[in-house]
């Protein structure tokens, strides 16, 4: 990524100060500057529109190496509408009452061969995936029986608090999904506050399992609520929860990968097409030697 040359001075504040700092964008590399506009570009349209505030941040693990986007996308939609009509039936689809902002992240590129095993890249693991040359008797890494692809999906998604009267007046569809949760159809009028908050945690972990390709082992789904003190890349409280799920987001065409804008509560996407689709064409006559 180039530097940008023309001296602009933008304005920004570090550290959720309320004292602004000018930036010169000569600086600082266009891409971070791209992705630093994204976030705020986010988090403003979010207090514009009066959207719920993330309050959890979920990272879901599949059990299966998915790398089409379109299942992810799926998933999402289906997760979704599951939390609303548990959580929130009565304002379905009113963004002041519950929000969601998805957010698909790959895993590493891998080192696919015929042995049956992967070997990851830029990683601490030495890999072994060498042959006998028998020509002239030594081992030498074996280029032909492998190929470089493309890793796996995995998911962020951030959502807002759950109410408490939600949980203890739970409809008949939150009902069954206390019961996988505590083993109980109700909450005891006495809950404790912290208790209630982990009840509304193993409420989503179980809507989220109920994903077809979502794991079921603890590591499945990870939950974790809004600290304040919590930050990533400069951003606090839920808007590191937004910095630290488009970490990867340094050009458009990522931009247009990670953010699955069609399922979020407010809708981000790039004015570009992915590279992988824009490379993708349909296999005409000419293009096939054998046809």
């Amino acid at each position: 990524m180039s530097i940008q040359t023309q001296k602009t001075k933008i304005l920004y504040y570090p550290d959720n100060s309320n004292v602004p700092h000018t930036l010169e964008l000569n600086t600082v590399k266009q891409y971070k500057f791209n992705l630093y506009q994204l976030r705020k570009n986010i988090i403003t349209k979010i207090k514009n529109s009066k959207c719920a505030a993330p309050h959890y941040h979920i990272i879901l693990s599949y059990y299966q190496k998915h790398k089409h986007r379109e299942i992810i996308t799926k998933q999402h939609r289906f997760i979704r509408n599951r939390m609303e009509e548990c959580f929130n039936p009565r304002y379905r689809g009113c963004i002041t009452k519950s929000s969601y902002f998805f957010f698909i992240e790959r895993h590493k590129r891998e080192l696919i061969s015929s042995d049956g095993n992967t070997y990851y890249f830029f990683n601490q693991i030495k890999t072994d995936n060498q042959v006998l040359n028998t020509q002239f008797g030594f081992k030498e890494y074996d280029k032909v029986d492998s190929e470089i692809t493309n890793g796996a999906f995995h998911s962020h998604i951030l959502k807002s608090d759950v109410p408490d009267k939600v949980i203890l007046n739970p409809n008949k569809k939150l009902q069954e999904v206390l019961k996988k949760a505590t083993g109980s159809e109700y909450i005891p009028l006495d809950v404790t506050t912290t208790e209630l908050q982990q009840i509304k945690i193993d409420c989503i972990k179980e809507i989220c399992k109920e994903s077809s390709i979502v794991g079921n082992g603890a590591a499945g789904t990870e939950v974790v609520t809004v600290n304040p003190k919590y930050q990533y890349d400069g951003f606090y409280g839920y808007e590191g929860f937004i910095a630290y799920a488009t970490k990867t987001c340094y050009n458009p065409d990522r931009m247009a990968e990670v953010i699955d804008g069609s399922n979020s509560s407010i809708h981000i996407r790039s004015s570009t097409i992915p590279i992988e689709e824009l490379n993708k064409r349909a296999v005409i006559p000419e293009d096939n030697e054998y046809s």
